[in-house]
C-alpha cells in the first residue's frame, strides 16, 4: 500500500464584523488552498444571526464545502450572503475567545491519528473587537489541548507591530516572537490573545503580515519533527524534535525510453550440465553456490526483516577530528532542539550537554532507526551553542565499507581577510535582521510568500471575483 498523501488540515473561522478589512486576506488563502487540492480546510462564519456547529454556539455558522470545494469565488459569495448579527446589539453577542477556539480544536481531534497531516491549523480571521477574554483555568485547558494535539495557531487581523524584524531560524521557529509584538490598542481580549500564541508559538499579526505568516509558518512535507527521544545510556531520555533544515534536491534527468521490439521473451529453466533438459518453474528453488555447496534461500523475504523500533540512541562520544567532512556523507541536514513537553531540568540538561561537547571540542555519534522494522543509520550530531536556544545540527556519517581511505585531516589555517569596510556595511544594512540597519521591514524575506506566488494569486482574485491588489 503506498504512503499516505501529505496534506495540511484545517479550521477557518471568519468575524463577519471585520468583512471590510479581512475579506481579502482570507480570499487569498483560499486562491492558495484551492491549489494544494490534497488539503482540507472548513470554515465558520462568526457572529452570523445562522447557528450550526457541533457545539451549539450562537451566532457560529459552519460552512458544509471545505475551501478547496468552494474556491474563491464561492468562499467571496458565502461571505458576503451572510447575514451578521445587528451592530447595535454588539455587547450582547460578544463572543468567548475560548468556546469558538474550543470547537476548533474539537474538529481538528479528528485528524490526530490520521496518516499524511502534516499541519493542523487553526485559523481566526479577525480584529477582537468583540471577543471576551476566557478565565484563567479554561485558558489553561486551552494551551495544554493545543500543545498536545500539535495543532498550529494564527490569529489574523489585530493590529500588531512588531518591534525588529520576525525571522525564523529553522523550520517553524519564530526567533524571538514573543517579546517582538506591539498590540497597537490592547485591550483586555488582545492581550489574552497575545499571551496564547506566546504559550502555544503561534502567529498574531494585521492583515498583510499575517497572511505571509499563515503561509510561510507551516510545515512543508519532509519537515515535520520527529520527535524521538534521545537516549545515553540506559538511565538518560531527553525529549527532542529533529526537524530536516537542508535537502539537495535531486535534480531533472532526461530518462532513456526502453524500446522494445517485437513480443516479450519467455523465461526457460535448464539444467546447467545439459542445457537442452527444460525445467518447470515450480521444480526449482533459489538458492547460491558457496565453497561448491548449494545454499538455499527461501523465495519469501522473512530473512531480510528486521524487528526495530524507532530510536535515537547515543553510541559515543568523539574528538571532532575523528569525524572529517569527507566522512559526512548525508545530502540532508537536520536540527535538534529540546522538545516542547522538555520540562525545565531536560531542557538544562540537554543545554550543558551542549556546552560541554563544545568546551571539549566533541561531536556525539548516534543510531537512528526512523521508522520501525528498518535498519538503523548512523549520524553525528554537532554542537551549535552559540545559537538562541542552544541545539545541535545532524547529518548522517559513513560507517563499514563507506570508510575506504583512512582521512588525514588536518585545520585549515585561516587566510589573513583584507576587510572591504565599503562593503561589509553595505552587507550589514541589507540584513534585515541587523538592527542597525536603516532598512527596516516588518518581515525577514524567508518569512514571507514569494512575489511571483502573490502575483499569481492577484490574478487569480481578479479573474474569479473581479477585486486585486
Amino acid at each position: 500500500m503506498p504512503p499516505a498523501a501529505k496534506r495540511d488540515v484545517g479550521v477557518v473561522f471568519f468575524d463577519l464584523y471585520s468583512k471590510e478589512n479581512l475579506l481579502g486576506s482570507l480570499l487569498k488563502f483560499v486562491g492558495w488552498e484551492t491549489v494544494n487540492t490534497k488539503d482540507e480546510h472548513r470554515l465558520f462564519l462568526v457572529n452570523s444571526q445562522e447557528t450550526s456547529n457541533a457545539k451549539n454556539l450562537p451566532n457560529v455558522e459552519l460552512v458544509p464545502q471545505t475551501l478547496q470545494q468552494l474556491g474563491v469565488k464561492g468562499v467571496q459569495n458565502c461571505v458576503q450572503q451572510a447575514e451578521q448579527t445587528e451592530e447595535d446589539m454588539f455587547d450582547l453577542y460578544a463572543l468567548d475567545l475560548h468556546n469558538v477556539l474550543s470547537l476548533g480544536v474539537y474538529h481538528l481531534r479528528e485528524f490526530l491519528d490520521v496518516p499524511g497531516v502534516i499541519t493542523k491549523q487553526l485559523i481566526l480571521f479577525s480584529n477582537l473587537a468583540n471577543f471576551s477574554p476566557m478565565e484563567e483555568e479554561l485558558f489553561e485547558k486551552l494551551v495544554k489541548k493545543i500543545r498536545d494535539y500539535d495543532i498550529s495557531l494564527y490569529i489574523v487581523g489585530p493590529q500588531v507591530r512588531f518591534l525588529e524584524p520576525v525571522y525564523a531560524t529553522e523550520y517553524f521557529f519564530i526567533e524571538k516572537y514573543a517579546e517582538n509584538i506591539v498590540l497597537e490598542k490592547p485591550t483586555a481580549g488582545l492581550e489574552q490573545a497575545k499571551k496564547l500564541v506566546v504559550e502555544v508559538s503561534g502567529v498574531i499579526a494585521d492583515a498583510t503580515a499575517g497572511l505571509h505568516l499563515l503561509l510561510t509558518c507551516r510545515q512543508t512535507a519532509g519537515s515535520q519533527p520527529w520527535k524521538v527521544p534521545l537516549t545515553i545510556g540506559s538511565n538518560i531520555e531527553i525529549p527532542v524534535r529533529t526537524s530536516k533544515v537542508y535537502r539537495r534536491d535531486v535534480h531533472i534527468s532526461v530518462k532513456k525510453e526502453k524500446i522494445t521490439d517485437g513480443p516479450p521473451v519467455e523465461e526457460e529453466f535448464t539444467l546447467a550440465s545439459d542445457v537442452s533438459v527444460k525445467v518447470d518453474v515450480q521444480e526449482t528453488v533459489r538458492g547460491l553456490s558457496i565453497h561448491n555447496k548449494f545454499v538455499e534461500v527461501r523465495n519469501d523475504n522473512e530473512i531480510f526483516q528486521m524487528a526495530t523500533e524507532p530510536t535515537f540512541d547515543v553510541i559515543c562520544f568523539t574528538y571532532e577530528d575523528n569525524v572529517p567532512v569527507p566522512y559526512m556523507i548525508g545530502e540532508e541536514g537536520f536540527v535538534v532542539l529540546p522538545n516542547e513537553t522538555s520540562s525545565a531540568s531536560q531542557r538544562q540538561f540537554f543545554n550543558a550537554l551542549v556546552d560541554c561537547l563544545s568546551e571539549q571540542h566533541k561531536y556525539a555519534i548516534v543510531s537512528r532507526v526512523y521508522i520501525r522494522n528498518t535498519q538503523p543509520k548512523f549520524f553525528v550530531l554537532i554542537p551549535d551553542a552559540d545559537q538562541v536556544p542552544k541545539r545541535f545540527m545532524m547529518v548522517e556519517v559513513c560507517t563499514g565499507d563507506g570508510v575506504r581511505h583512512p582521512v588525514q585531516f588536518r585545520r585549515p589555517d585561516k587566510p589573513k581577510a583584507e576587510v572591504d569596510k565599503e562593503m561589509r556595511d553595505f552587507l550589514k544594512d541589507m540584513d534585515a535582521t541587523n538592527p542597525e540597519g536603516t532598512k527596516k521591514v516588518a518581515l525577514e524575506p524567508t518569512m514571507m510568500m514569494a512575489w511571483r506566488d502573490e502575483k499569481v494569486l492577484d490574478l487569480i482574485l481578479e479573474e474569479e471575483c473581479g477585486v486585486g491588489d
